[in-house]
């Protein structure tokens, strides 16, 4: 998805905190959930549908004790309102995919064939040889060669993202505007050798913005470490990455669920006619507002974006993420406690509860401790006209997210709709609340570990 700054990624975090509040302290009510959170998503588009350029949402949750989520719908799939959004329409993911593209990897690393502690030379050595000066073969900087495979993940690596690089193109006018970028299909290397070029060409630009830094210093959302890895996955497998997610992933999908990866080939009409249609109101005034998106090419999002679905899908996906049952629990464990950064300083979290208020960021998820819920994990995803975001909370195994057809830096009122939502929740269904299910990620418990997506039965202290 689009990357985001740090001030973004504290925005992105007020809602949990309202949330949090609002859990301690809300009583009772007389309404129904369902009737409550159709009325909150109702009111979200009436005030913001039309500024923000969406015309649907969908939400919905997913509780420890069931196998399938509990939907609400608003609004219409596009803007002629021809169609209602319903349980089953889909909508854009975004960088949420991280997370699943993470679980590939894993199941790759089970199998013997890539370490997260390679590097990029261990990988692409050809990227480093020396050329003549004259010759036409790619070269990727130096300062690449030792990057390590995890600090791609966790957003260290000092790799600038292709929305870096291509803005600053237009400013430098050597792209005319994204008109010229957005229509085109992409392969993971055109955006990798994109990405090295404009970090050799314009070092000084790239390092006065901080998006290039020498590996392991510093944090840099980074969409093109995603895709430089997912040239890794390919390789060492010897398969597509659509190939890998639907061997891996994909299997795990729900029954009410749908959900499918695009990094390639343009979507299917079937596909396009399952979705929402996308409104852009992101690069203004390249694209003016409300501009269409839906077919947009995914392969400018590949690993690090492209992955479609409807929120029982993904709510479905995420609980069999945390609960083990797509890459093995040790492992992602391993992974996930290990390469925990902190946002601001790039630097390994030593103490998940006193540094990740906000927020720090593992392999491909943003990690949050409250004091009120304990340990939480959620992803905001946007790819190029859709926006989605889902919090889980695995002291009460609860899975909730929420979708909406548009693309917009203007995210806070949606965060809003999900604050409103969860209060709700816990006041018209306190029972889901009453009893921990995994009370070791709840607050004031000494023995609380940090949580990784797959190892909630695993003990404090073991391997």
């Amino acid at each position: 998805g689009i990357p985001r700054t740090n001030n973004q990624n504290s925005k992105m975090l007020n809602a949990l905190s309202l949330f949090c509040l609002m859990f301690a302290i809300l009583g009772a009510k007389a309404t129904t959930t369902s009737e409550s959170i159709q009325e909150i998503l109702n009111q979200t588009l009436d005030k913001y549908g039309d500024p923000g350029f969406f015309t649907g949402l969908q939400f919905s949750y997913l509780t420890a004790d069931s196998d399938e989520s509990i939907a609400t719908t608003a609004g219409f799939t596009s803007t002629d309102k021809n169609a209602t959004v319903t349980p089953e329409t889909t909508f854009g993911w975004g960088s949420i995919t991280k997370e699943f593209f993470n679980a590939v990897l894993f199941s790759l690393q089970g199998e013997g064939k890539v370490s997260l502690t390679d590097t990029i030379g261990d990988h692409f050595p050809e990227y480093f040889a020396d050329v003549p000066t004259d010759s036409d073969q790619v070269v990727w900087p130096e300062l690449w060669k030792d990057a390590k495979i995890y600090q791609l993940l966790n957003m260290t690596s000092g790799i600038t993202d292709q929305f870096h690089y291509f803005g600053a193109y237009i400013y430098l006018g050597k792209i005319k505007s994204w008109n010229d970028i957005l229509p085109k299909q992409w392969s993971m290397e055109q955006l990798v050798n994109l990405a090295a070029e404009f970090q050799i060409n314009e070092l000084k630009i790239c390092e006065a913005m901080k998006f290039c830094f020498a590996p392991g210093t510093s944090y840099n959302y980074s969409n093109t470490g995603y895709m430089l890895v997912g040239m890794i996955a390919e390789k060492v497998s010897g398969s597509t990455l659509e190939e890998l997610f639907q061997q891996i992933v994909l299997p795990h999908t729900p029954s009410d669920g749908i959900a499918s990866y695009h990094g390639g080939a343009p979507l299917s009409a079937d596909l396009i006619d399952q979705m929402a249609q996308g409104y852009c109101n992101i690069f203004v005034p390249s694209t003016p507002a409300g501009t269409d998106g839906t077919n947009w090419p995914y392969s400018l999002l590949g690993p690090a974006g492209g992955l479609i679905g409807n929120s029982a899908g993904l709510n479905g996906l995420i609980r069999a993420l945390f609960r083990g049952q797509i890459v093995n629990k040790k492992l992602t464990d391993q992974y996930f406690n290990d390469y925990m950064v902190n946002t601001k300083t790039g630097q390994p979290v030593k103490d998940r509860k006193t540094e990740c208020g906000l927020a720090c960021y593992g392999l491909g998820i943003y990690y949050s401790y409250s004091s009120t819920m304990g340990d939480m994990y959620l992803y905001a995803g946007q790819p190029l006209a859709y926006w989605t975001m889902f919090y889980y909370i695995p002291c009460y195994d609860l899975v909730y997210s929420l979708s909406k057809n548009s693309a917009s830096f203007q995210i806070a009122p949606l965060e809003t709709t999900l604050t409103d939502v969860l209060s709700e929740l816990t006041t018209t269904q306190p029972d889901l609340f009453k009893t921990p299910k995994n009370p070791k990620f709840c607050p004031n418990d000494t023995n609380i570990v940090a949580a990784a997506p797959g190892f909630l039965e695993v003990e404090a202290g073991t391997a």
